[in-house]
Parts: structure tokens; C-alpha cells; sequence
């Protein structure tokens, strides 16, 4: 977690400035950081408030299957809050779309609900940009970059014919 140490510190400075509350960063490493995801994992007591952690979407084509369920859902190993019921239920409906377009606007309102709720914080730091072009319909998410929606249209070059 030590790569987070200076997004931590902007972090605890935007909460003094907009709450005016006293901030501790503190930076774990080897054995601390390992005890922390165990005590997640096992939903035991934190002895903190705010823990920043990477975790990118494994899940190409529905982001929200893992990074959700990971932070919000009953099963997820990140969760710190209680089982939202409605995530539940979203989630539940999402899980058994086998086809592609309902199973987009299936993310999409699971993707809303964590949002709206603020279930979870996503701090959006890139390691890689996307540059997109003319005639590419991009079509980000919202807690992740993920390019599942993305597409190309008729005139893109590589749909072009000889």
C-alpha cells in the first residue's frame, strides 16, 4: 500500500479542508498490510477509516460483476459496510443475464446504485490513457476504465474495404 502514500495524503488533506477533522495517514507494509486484507476478508473489526487499496476489474465485459462484489457485495472481500439488500438483488439479476445487451443494461444499473449509494470511493488514478479516435463510440464506466461498451463504427479505418 505503500504506492498509495501520496494519494493518501491528498486524500486526508481534502477531508481537513472540506470537514475540518483531524487526519492519521498512516502507510502499512509487509505483515501490516497482509494482516489488514485478512481482517477484511474475515469482516473482523478495523482499526481504521479510510484503507485506499488497488483493485482493477478482471471482468472485461461486465466491470461491475467483480469490482462491485468485491466492495459492496455480501461475498466481497473488501466490503467494511453492512449487506445492502438492493445491491443484493441487482447483483442477483445481473448474475443471471446470459445475453450481452441485457446484461450491459444490467451493469449499468448496479453501476448507478453504487454510485448513488457512494457504497464505495473509486479514485481514478491511470496508469495507461486511451487516446480514441474519430468514428470509435467510447463508452467508459464509471468506476473503472474498462472498454467493454467500446466500439468502432462503419468508417473506422479498420473496417474500411480496399
Amino acid at each position: 500500500m505503500e504506492a498509495f502514500a501520496d494519494a493518501a495524503h491528498l486524500v486526508a488533506e481534502d477531508l481537513r479542508g472540506a470537514l475540518g477533522i483531524e487526519v492519521e495517514v498512516l502507510v502499512l507494509r509487509g505483515e501490516q498490510q497482509r494482516d489488514v486484507r485478512r481482517r477484511l476478508a474475515g469482516k473482523e473489526p478495523r482499526s481504521w477509516d479510510v484503507l485506499l487499496l488497488e483493485q482493477g476489474s478482471q471482468s472485461v465485459d461486465v466491470p461491475p460483476l467483480e469490482l462491485h462484489r468485491a466492495f459492496v457485495g455480501r461475498s466481497g472481500e473488501f466490503r467494511a459496510g453492512p449487506v445492502d439488500p438492493r445491491f443484493e438483488r441487482l447483483f442477483a439479476r445481473l448474475v443471471r443475464q446470459t445475453g450481452q445487451l441485457r446484461q450491459v443494461l444490467a451493469a449499468n444499473r448496479l453501476d448507478r446504485h453504487v454510485t448513488r449509494q457512494a457504497s464505495a470511493l473509486f479514485l481514478v488514478a491511470p496508469q495507461v490513457l486511451y487516446a480514441v479516435g474519430r468514428h470509435v463510440d467510447f463508452v467508459p464506466y464509471a468506476t473503472s476504465f474498462e472498454l467493454a461498451e467500446t466500439r468502432v463504427g462503419r468508417r473506422h479505418w479498420s473496417r474500411r474495404r480496399s
